[in-house]
């Protein structure tokens, strides 16, 4: 905050002094400064000089040393101290020439650098510090692998190089040289601190941290239908495949050619695959998912539960999922991932189906890309949409739907589906913060009793051909066999309404049905 308690016209600094320590061995030396201060401001003052400036400083520090500086017995010194706030209020002193008799040969020792953190950009920033002895300049020159970088007063040690890039190579190399003085330089070599982009690519892993699931899809809608060069290797086998990188960049600095997850030069539906086959594969390093959580001021998302007297043993669940309101929609978005959360001895596992259309986000298969991941003995569904044509939109309300069957309420005084790990992006990949609600049903007042007209299977155990009898004689259209780890065995369009089971092994399944009056799920037993 600025201090204006005083004007510029009483601020002062005045009788400045610079007093000159004795040379060093090195042919350097320290200037002491000191002087008297009224009226200054609160936040300090700056010292500059030679073109130099020599840093920031408070007035509570004086005396305060500067250097160390060159005495080349040639180089006339000035210093220039200015209030940070007030820029009038300064003062300025000249020490000349000061000559430390350098007579040996300018070296430089005692070079050391440390690589920091990589920056998305694939650049590093680098630590530097070294002594030095018999200069005669003020700067020093930086080369990185051979490359000319910058240059910097001497008076500036340790200093941080920014944004360094690497040539790929297993070991880099820093080389400092004095300005103008030829063969008083020094080498440095460190490992490569691996801040490039790798490449190789991971079918699958198309944001590139490490691990494949439900958020890959996102990247693959901001990227679809782009091209760039082809793998040498076609495929979506969880290997590192050698992928020359394409000339786009999603925001994250990573490269367009981790969305190419079956490497054939086009991101398009098919990538998807990809996805579904290595989900939950990892390599390397995994790289934490960044969220954005939210508050009653951002626009709504949540699961928007039956009333509880709709429900009882075998009645099918049917909730919208809803993003945004009339009061608070959502704007600008691309595309959203998440999981929902669900009890399992409530809703059956293998009855979970998600229902895409109708969303404003978009038509599937038209402009809208959709995923999902049943995890049946987690209770958890990872779900993914995002659109395919680069444009973000604007909207509220339904965006897909949340269905299943309820099993067995018994003893169960309360049924919520939740959302969790929200990633809700527009298209520059910035996060859109949502409030999460939750709905709660009160299970007290529902009834455990299976719902009017529920098939019965017979004969269960069943050894050969299993017969599907509906009270009010509706008739199956399709059945899908489940095994105990809601894996799907077999899918069959009937003929009447028996399943041959012949061919299955022992055990017990769930069979979900499917009816032009809704769905159905039973369980039967294979011996």
């Amino acid at each position: 905050v600025p201090d204006c308690s005083g004007s510029h016209d009483d601020c002062s600094i005045r009788d400045l002094v610079a007093d000159v320590t004795p040379c060093l061995g090195d042919g350097t030396f320290y200037v002491v400064l000191d002087f008297v201060h009224e009226h200054v401001s609160n936040t300090g003052f700056s010292v500059q000089g030679n073109g130099i400036n020599y840093g920031l400083f408070g007035y509570d520090e004086l005396p305060i040393s500067i250097g160390p500086l060159i005495g080349n017995g040639t180089t006339p010194y000035e210093f220039v101290v200015r209030d940070l706030n007030m820029f009038d209020c300064k003062s300025a002193i000249g020490i000349g020439a000061v000559d430390c008799e350098i007579n040996g040969d300018c070296q430089i020792t005692d070079l050391i650098a440390a690589p920091g953190s990589c920056h998305s950009d694939g650049t590093f920033n680098l630590w530097v510090n070294f002594d030095f002895e018999n200069v005669t300049n003020l700067y020093f020159d930086v080369y990185f692998n051979g490359q000319y970088v910058n240059y910097l007063p001497l008076s500036s040690l340790p200093v941080v190089i920014p944004h360094l890039e690497s040539n790929g190579e297993p070991t880099q190399e820093l080389k400092i040289c004095i300005n103008d003085t030829p063969g008083c330089c020094a080498t440095y070599t460190f490992d490569d601190p691996g801040c490039m982009e790798p490449l190789v690519s991971w079918p699958g892993d198309t944001d590139f941290n490490g691990q494949t699931n439900h958020y890959d899809l996102l990247n693959i809608g901001l990227a679809y239908n782009t091209s760039g060069p082809v793998r040498a290797i076609q495929g979506i086998e969880w290997l590192a495949l050698d992928a020359p990188d394409w000339e786009q960049y999603f925001h994250s600095g990573h490269n367009f050619k981790h969305a190419d997850c079956d490497g054939n030069g086009l991101v398009d539906k098919i990538d998807i695959q990809a996805i579904e086959v290595n989900f939950g594969a990892t390599h390397g390093d995994t790289q934490p998912m960044v969220f954005l959580g939210g508050n009653e001021n951002d626009p709504p998302f949540y699961v928007d539960l039956p009333e509880n007297t709709n429900l009882s043993t075998g009645s099918q669940v049917f909730a919208p999922i809803i993003l945004g309101s009339a009061d608070l929609p959502v704007k600008d978005l691309y595309g959203i991932a998440f999981t929902l959360v669900f009890d399992p001895d409530i809703i059956v596992p293998e009855s979970i189906e998600m229902q895409y259309d109708p969303s404003w986000l978009g038509v599937a298969d038209v402009n809208l890309l959709t995923f999902d991941k049943t995890h049946a003995d987690q209770g958890r569904v990872d779900v993914a949409l995002a659109r395919s044509d680069q444009n973000d939109v604007s909207g509220f309300g339904h965006i897909m739907a949340f269905i299943g069957i309820i099993d067995n309420i018994a003893g169960k005084e309360e049924m919520k589906v939740e959302i969790e790990g929200v990633r809700a992006i527009n298209g520059d990949q910035s996060l859109i913060p949502l409030h999460r609600p939750v709905e709660v049903i009160d299970l007290s007042v529902a009834t455990n009793e299976p719902q009017n007209g529920v098939f019965a299977l017979y004969p269960n155990p069943v050894k050969d051909v299993l017969t599907l009898i509906h009270p009010n004689g509706i008739m199956v259209d399709k059945v899908a066999v489940y095994d105990t780890n809601g894996r799907l065995i077999r899918e069959a369009s009937l003929q009447g309404n028996s399943l041959d089971v012949r061919l299955l092994v022992s055990g017990v399944y769930t069979l979900k049905i499917k009816t032009r009056e809704g769905l159905y799920v039973e369980r039967f037993i294979k011996f």
